[in-house]
């Protein structure tokens, strides 16, 4: 059976091959961007890399055979960038509902979102 990645392996791979990881890394982002996933802009190489190498040294995930070490953490980079983008468009339909939330609050509601003050008898009166 052919011998799998250990911690050892990718941590040694990362150290000696960071510069190649974060190239790839930047081409991908900026084609994804070019490509219309404008949001991964906000997305930093740092981010994607952090995610990679800490999928990467996770115990729990699968792992190749050690000869697939570099592509194997390409993959894991597509998938991190994918993570990354999926999350910021959660947060922006979040953000956009909270908009149109805000829009429809009462009168009584404080001007920041989400702070409303629960009107009594008398503050209904002052209105």
């Amino acid at each position: 059976m052919p011998e799998k990645i250990s911690s050892l392996d990718v941590t040694g791979f990362v150290n000696a091959n960071l510069d190649r990881l974060r190239g790839y890394v930047e081409r991908e982002l900026h084609f994804r961007c070019d490509s219309g996933q404008r949001r991964l802009a906000e997305v930093s190489v740092e981010e994607v890399i952090d995610e990679v190498i800490a999928n990467a040294l996770d115990e729990h995930q699968p792992r190749p055979e050690k000869i697939a070490l570099e592509p194997w953490l390409y993959r894991l980079s597509r998938s991190a960038m994918d993570r990354l983008g999926n999350q910021l468009n959660s947060a922006a339909h979040s953000v956009r509902w909270m908009r149109r939330r805000c829009i429809r609050w009462p009168m009584w509601t404080s001007k920041r979102c989400g702070s409303s003050t629960i009107p009594t008898s008398a503050s209904r009166m002052r209105i």
